[in-house]
């Protein structure tokens, strides 16, 4: 998994953040599930949306 910080995207929402930025890499469903998982089991993350096919994360 890579990420390139330069297309980071945060929007405040109140209290949160969302951040939306690209992952590289993935090559199947269970590549983004799995990144779902721990990014959304990270302290301070409230949810974690993986698009395989536009390989973005929000």
């Amino acid at each position: 998994m890579a990420t390139n910080s330069e297309n980071t995207i945060n929007v405040r929402h109140g209290k949160l953040t969302v951040r939306q930025f690209p992952v590289t890499g993935m090559s199947c469903a269970s590549c983004a599930l799995n990144i779902e998982k721990k990014l959304g089991s990270q302290e301070g993350v409230a949810s974690a949306s993986v698009n395989l096919a536009s390989e973005m994360v929000t």
